[in-house]
């Protein structure tokens, strides 16, 4: 039975016209997911020009000998650099007149909350979750591989519970080739997101309201549509995927040929731990537990030099450390005693996670649900940056920077500006916008901004599913 606009037990209509609705709540509630820590953790820093450069001494020459005659050429340190551009990211809504003036009161009796209010948040959500995403992507924003598909109606594909988190109801997606990110796109007409149902099992089914391409195959990679430029090349930033990657679980002829291929300048063949980053492959067939190839990851980054403070990973992944240490510690119980007369309580977890390596010990370690399943990182945060060329307000604000749970009140966004300028605060633009119900206003919300790994021979990457494509 449909439980709508029910009223069991009244005698009837007449006692129904003259009896009031309850509108005891004080605020509109964030049905959301939570944001990413990792993006709160990342420093901002300012951006300029076409591209923001990295200069990196990646080898500090060979030429050492004992016998001096035998050092026929002087050897010199070999630079490089990284020149990075800037990803962009826009958000954007229409708002009527009459919308305003129905819901914009000062004593709450038109509406919950202002719709301005409300849709500039849901604006800036957008934006932050969309970046979340992307920091663990490779600038195509790049949802998550597919892991079942629909092959009679083309209507609805199955993933990882991670890739959900940059979709939402009306998203719409491509698809490209796999088995990595950037592939050739099955069909350059978008498909819209109408359903999005958790399996209850870490993957979530995405249905569309029109048949995607018959030619889409498990594999394959879901796109946010809009971020590729007319020649294929990605919008966004290059995130941790292409800083630190692991493809192919970098070995054979399809690892080969993505680490030769130039990146933003970097030819990073020649040294692929110093210029791409450390990485460490689960030996699961050995039956290696990920908390041991985590402290393995640790290992690495410091021997290449670094100072790692927080480890990230997505909660999938957290909770099967949680269940490892669990699995091999021995717990003691306290029985009430005449020093503890109070309830017996029992507590099954763990609320924080370190890891330690010699004297290098972590603290933060935090579960990112925008972090892919099966990977983990470990980082060092003065490597870690976001050149912007736009206001840092999206990215800084409403962001768990503690890794504490929850989300954030509609109520704490600040209205946009309510006057037609461009470039407001290099962070918002408006312009009018016709409606029926009147002379409204658009209000756009930018991003610009180049992600970057500084120095990657202080990071490493941790592929803990070694079938994962990348």
């Amino acid at each position: 039975m449909a439980l709508g606009d029910v009223t069991p037990g009244f005698s009837s209509a007449s006692v129904l016209a003259i009896l009031k609705e309850s509108y005891a709540e004080k605020e509109v509630q964030n049905l959301l997911e939570r944001n990413s820590p990792t993006l709160a953790k990342i420093k901002k820093v300012p951006g300029y020009g076409k591209y923001y450069v990295i200069p990196m001494l990646y080898s500090r020459g060979g030429g050492v000998a004992g016998d001096f005659t035998l050092l026929a050429a002087t050897s010199a340190a070999a630079n490089t650099a990284a020149k990075v551009p800037y990803g962009q990211c826009f958000s954007r809504f229409d708002i009527s007149p009459k919308d305003h003036l129905a819901s914009d009161n000062s004593f709450n009796q038109g509406a919950f909350i202002q719709f301005l209010r409300e849709y500039y948040f849901a604006a800036n959500e957008a934006l932050r979750k969309t970046i979340a995403g992307a920091i663990f992507g490779m600038g195509y924003c790049e949802v998550a591989p597919l892991a079942a598909i629909d092959a009679g109606a083309q209507l609805f594909v199955t993933m990882s519970s991670f890739g959900a988190m940059m979709l939402d109801i009306g998203s719409k997606v491509v698809f490209s080739t796999g088995p990595t990110p950037g592939g050739t796109l099955r069909s350059a007409t978008p498909v819209t997101v109408t359903k999005i149902n958790d399996n209850g099992n870490d993957t979530v089914t995405v249905t569309f309201g029109s048949a995607y391409a018959a030619t889409v195959a498990v594999g394959d990679w879901a796109e946010i549509y809009g971020f590729r430029d007319g020649s294929g090349k990605p919008l966004m930033f290059v995130g941790l995927r292409g800083w630190l990657p692991t493809i192919g679980n970098r070995t054979g002829a399809t690892w080969t040929s993505y680490i030769g291929t130039d990146f933003f300048g970097l030819n990073r063949s020649v040294h692929t731990t110093r210029l791409a980053g450390q990485f460490y492959l689960r030996n699961s067939g050995g039956g290696e537990k990920y908390a041991d190839a985590i402290v393995k990851g640790v290992r690495y980054a410091r021997r290449g030099g670094g100072v790692p403070d927080m480890i990230v990973l997505n909660d999938v992944d957290f909770g099967t450390v949680i269940g490892e240490i669990k699995a091999a510690t021995s717990y003691f119980q306290k029985i009430n005693g005449p020093e503890n007369t109070g309830e017996l309580k029992a507590v099954n977890g763990i609320t924080s996670l370190m890891f330690a390596f010699s004297n290098t010990w972590i603290n933060y370690v935090v579960d990112d649900p925008y972090c892919p399943v099966g990977v983990a990182y470990i980082l060092e945060l003065d490597s870690l940056g976001l050149a912007m060329l736009s206001n840092r307000k999206p990215v800084e604000t409403n962001l768990p920077a503690t890794n504490e749970g929850g989300t954030p009140p509609i109520a704490s966004q600040e209205m946009p500006p309510m006057e037609y300028r461009w470039n407001i605060d290099d962070l918002v633009a408006t312009a009018p916008s016709d409606t029926v119900d009147g002379q409204g206003a658009r209000v756009t919300t930018q991003f610009y901004g180049a992600f970057f790994v500084r120095n990657p021979a202080h990071c490493c990457v941790v592929k803990l599913d070694p079938t994962l494509a990348a």
